[in-house]
């Protein structure tokens, strides 16, 4: 039987650090996801053709510093390692960002808005870049155990879709009962005067700035937990020394075939185009949500309920899937949990107003399917493995760098579809749903989503990259770091004993 040596061993609170940037980073991305497009078109009244076009430019600009970010931090050295000073750095920038997305100048729009909103999620999306593709690339080098590995990137799972829990949850619950909240500190608590609740419950009633402050607590709770995890992680799995220098031209060969050498590793390849497929349909659901539990299914006054099934499931799913994946294989349990996925999403379109419990089921199933998802990052680290045996270089960054330029397009292209589809339907804020609107509504959070994410099912039936495998190249790996120590040790020894000489 295989066992985890210690120095692969990684304890919960080591875990908990490193997923707790995870959680900042499903919270900034769930709240952008589910509300910015209902926030700029069905509250501040800009053009969704508009803002959902502003949301593709900053996932597609986002995307196209992922790989960049993940080379720098693939060639970096310094006495915190190479990835938990990025983290730290982009930690309070993050936060600021976050807070000034939902907080736009009074009196902008059309043309000017668009513009503003643009330039914003540029910046946003660039400091999101700097913890993200670092914070993937680091649980990779906690561990060089596959089955270890799995469990570090479980916990990573469970934190982000906490993380997307609150970021769907605490808007609404921000919007919907702000003023029940004050009134209940006021007469229970003792904490406001008569005046002071009244103005307060008259500021929160109107949506922007709900939104606005709910930003603000949110962007300080992503800066704590960047911090935490640059505070309680450290890695252990090391890299052969850089064998060249990477100053001028040097350099941009390096980058160009780090990044696009990511893509001549088959599995690696089939790995992304399928995620590519299912994270379309993912922006289309998530983009979609908000809009459905409006006008579909009349229960705006329950979607927290709703998102928090979805997502618990996903994570206490995370559990299962991790200690299915190790009694089969990642590629069964991934293929599983797609398969139960599609299949709610089809299911989906039966839902209908009035039916709680009926909804309830299908994003309780739905949840259990999605957990699966965490055995993609998982691959990739063993995937970076196999990349190392074959160039004597770990480039985990430049793996989660790719990976995650073609997730965050993917989810880009899916909040794009769903805006031109709104626009091409006839919807716009304060038109009349007809029922040929919600039929198409229906149409395309249901069957279409599934389709696509169908064949992203269909296409990673085809990766092959078993546990066997992966377990062979761990071992050669780990007979070449023990014989470059040794040369290092020997060439050391002959130096002092040159100083002595001399």
């Amino acid at each position: 039987m295989k066992t985890t040596n210690s120095r692969n061993k990684v304890s919960i609170f080591e875990k908990s650090c490193y997923g707790a940037s995870g959680f900042g980073i499903g919270l900034t991305r769930n709240m952008i996801g589910i509300y910015l497009l209902f926030y700029y078109a069905d509250v501040i009244g800009l053009s969704p053709a508009y803002i959902s076009l502003a949301i593709m430019i900053g996932n597609v600009w986002d995307a196209i510093t992922d790989p960049l970010m993940g080379f720098i931090s693939d060639h970096t050295h310094t006495r915190w390692g190479r990835r938990r000073v990025y983290i730290l750095g982009a930690a309070l920038p993050l936060g600021v960002l976050v807070f000034l997305t939902w907080a736009p100048p009074s009196g902008l729009m059309g043309l000017p808005l668009f513009v503003y909103v643009s330039v914003l999620l540029a910046f946003l999306y660039a400091a999101f870049t700097v913890v993200c593709v670092p914070q993937l690339a680091l649980g990779a080098e906690l561990s060089s155990d596959a089955d270890e590995r799995s469990s570090i990137f479980g916990f990573s799972f469970a934190f982000t879709r906490f993380g997307e829990l609150c970021g769907a949850i605490v808007p609404n619950v921000a919007i919907e009962f702000s003023d029940d909240i004050i009134r209940f500190l006021h007469a229970k608590a003792g904490l406001f005067s008569e005046e002071f609740t009244a103005n307060a419950i008259s500021y929160f009633s109107q949506q922007t700035n709900a939104f606005k402050w709910t930003a603000a607590f949110m962007g300080i709770v992503i800066t704590l937990g960047a911090v935490t995890t640059f505070l309680g992680t450290h890695e252990r799995v090391p890299h052969e020394p850089e064998r060249r220098s990477l100053k001028g031209a040097q350099g941009f060969k390096t980058l160009y075939g780090d990044l696009f050498g990511t893509l001549k590793s088959r599995p690696f390849f089939l790995l992304l185009m399928a995620m590519t497929t299912i994270d379309i349909g993912s922006g289309i659901t998530g983009s979609m949500m908000m809009f459905a539990t409006e006008y579909w299914l009349k229960m705006a006054d329950k979607v927290s309920l709703f998102y928090a099934t979805y997502m618990a499931f996903a994570m206490g799913a995370a559990i299962f899937w991790v200690q299915f994946s190790k009694r089969t294989s990642k590629k069964m349990a991934y293929l599983l949990g797609q398969a139960i996925l599609t299949v709610g999403l089809f299911a989906t379109f039966f839902m209908a107003e009035g039916k709680f419990l009926r909804v309830f089921a299908l994003l309780a199933f739905n949840g259990f399917g999605l957990g699966a998802y965490v055995m993609l990052w998982s691959l990739v680290a063993d995937i970076v493995d196999y990349d190392e045996y074959a160039t004597h270089k770990r480039r985990e960054g430049a793996y989660y760098g790719v990976y995650t330029l073609f997730s965050k397009t993917a989810y880009g292209i899916g909040v794009f579809i769903t805006g031109l589809y709104l626009k091409l339907i006839g919807f716009e804020k304060g038109v009349e749903i007809t029922p040929e609107i919600l039929f198409r509504i229906k149409l395309l959070f249901g069957p279409l989503t599934a389709l696509i994410n169908l064949a992203g099912v269909a296409i990673f039936f085809f990766f092959h990259y078993d546990k066997k495998e992966h377990e062979g190249i761990q071992r050669e790996l780990a007979l070449r770091k023990a014989r470059l120590s040794e040369e290092c040790a020997v060439t050391a020894g002959h130096n002092d004993a040159d100083g002595l000489d001399r």
